[in-house]
């Protein structure tokens, strides 16, 4: 059971127009945006680890209360990053078939700048549970132990 509920995720502004009127769109459990958190519960679930994901609880101890503050933004961000790339679908289809004009090529680029930003929120979010970043990176550093000049140089 996902951490984000759907209220979570409409409140980012998301609604059933934005996706061709989904008549199911808030349906509990088995809905559009039900189904798409079900989805980005088992990512969560499944990068930070079952212990932790299911230690966090929004009634436990503070450091529970943390864990399930910051679970449920991944989800609720990975969620709205994968909305915002449906609306670039839903935009691109308009534009291919000649119902929204040049606007639609304007909106589809806007929307998927803003799932790239909800992405980026949600394993910063994901991150501050791990300690160990998603993105990968490297750490250089260099040892000055004094004095003393090399041995063998």
């Amino acid at each position: 059971m996902p951490l984000a509920t759907i209220t979570d995720v409409i409140n980012l502004g998301f609604s059933a127009q934005q996706f061709g009127n989904q008549p199911d769109f808030e349906t509990e459990n088995s809905g559009f945006v039900a189904q798409i958190l079900s989805d980005v519960a088992r990512l969560v679930r499944a990068e930070v680890g079952s212990s932790t994901y299911d230690d966090a609880d929004d009634a436990g101890t503070d450091s529970q209360q943390l864990k399930y503050t910051y679970l449920s933004l991944a989800e609720k961000h990975l969620a709205a990053a994968e909305l915002w790339r449906r609306v670039e679908a839903f935009e691109r289809r308009d534009k291919i078939t000649g119902r929204e004009g040049s606007g639609a090529e304007t909106i589809g680029s806007r929307a998927l700048a803003n799932a790239e930003k909800f992405e980026a929120l949600a394993w910063a979010e994901v991150t501050r549970v791990t300690g160990t970043s998603r993105a990968g990176g490297i750490s250089v550093g260099r040892v000055e132990t004094g004095p003393y000049s090399q041995v063998g140089a």
